[in-house]
């Protein structure tokens, strides 16, 4: 057997049941080279390992301020829509507060009220304010501060509807003959007080009330106490019911299908005095709604502090 050129270690694989044995040799470089690449493959894992043991404490800062940024976010869309809601009533308790002055000076007979309200001649391009547009207006850097504001502004207009109301509350008769609800059930609201173009001649004319639309057969009812001081038929208004409720207040309803009451009959608020239909000069189902102070036209939303 010739002698091998390099050192070599030799294999023998045998069986019990007496087969030939397997042998084969294995050069001591192919030993040392599995060695290095063994120890090369531990060195390798090791680093893996301690890596891995190493990032499981960033792991686990990771997910906790992952939840806390989710919280905090969430926190954050609730304060927001909190302040939206607060503002929006903060908006509500000023114009009811400003509906409550313009009531208490009806209490005195002798002021005089300009046939336009201040609100007809609004500017076409002006915007009203919205609760958006006031949360902007709050100089403040976070939503903190911001709340703050609007809560110390809440507390101001709360204090200023107390007192509004406590000057009313002695006058019962007063409150009971002003208008003060919508005269109908639903609706909508689908022309305002003041100047515009007259839907049927098209010319520029001041509409002296506001249109409800509401299905033909709707209720209408007396926003307040008073007599029925006219019923009838009258040009371009159809059937007109007027309302005489004192302190120089008188309203009326137009275009209805049906009248309910007749003159001189008292009424209460919430009594139903007509139906709405379209008779008269009208586009479609509405009831057209004016309030009336010493004869001049005024804004009726100004009056309507209960909408249902």
């Amino acid at each position: 057997m010739p002698v091998s050129s390099q050192p070599s270690y030799t294999v023998i694989i045998a069986s019990n049941a007496g087969d030939r044995p397997y042998r084969f040799e294995v050069p001591v470089s192919w030993l040392k080279a599995l060695a290095f690449l063994g120890f090369c493959s531990l060195l390798f894992f090791a680093d893996i390992a301690i890596d891995y043991v190493g990032l499981l404490p960033r792991a686990r800062e990771h997910e906790t301020l992952s939840v806390e940024n989710a919280s905090l976010s969430n926190s954050k869309l609730v304060l927001e829509k909190r302040l939206y809601s607060m503002s929006a009533d903060l908006d509500r308790v000023q114009t009811l507060t400003q509906k409550l002055r313009r009531i208490s000076k009806l209490a005195d007979e002798n002021q005089i009220i300009t046939p336009v309200d201040e609100s007809a001649a609004r500017s076409p391009a002006s915007t009203p304010v919205t609760p958006s547009m006031k949360l902007a207006s709050i100089p403040s850097a976070n939503l903190a501060e911001q709340v703050n504001g609007v809560l110390r502004e809440s507390q101001v207009r709360e204090q200023e509807l107390l007192e509004t109301w406590g000057e009313l509350s002695d006058r019962q008769n007063l409150l009971a003959a002003i208008p003060s609800i919508k005269p109908i059930h639903g609706g909508y609201y689908s022309s305002p007080f003041g100047y515009r173009y007259d839907p049927i001649n098209g010319r520029p004319l001041l509409h002296a009330g506001i249109d409800i639309a509401a299905p033909w057969g709707t209720a209408v009812r007396a926003p307040a106490d008073g007599v029925v001081s006219y019923v009838g038929y009258e040009g371009g208004y159809g059937n007109l019911v007027a309302i005489d409720h004192g302190y120089g207040v008188t309203t009326r309803y137009a275009h209805n299908s049906k009248i309910l009451v007749h003159q001189g009959q008292p009424v209460k608020r919430w009594d139903i005095i007509s139906i709405v239909g379209s008779t008269g000069h009208s586009t479609g189902s509405h009831v057209h709604y004016e309030v009336r102070v010493h004869g001049m036209p005024v804004d009726p939303q100004n009056y309507i502090l209960q909408e249902e």
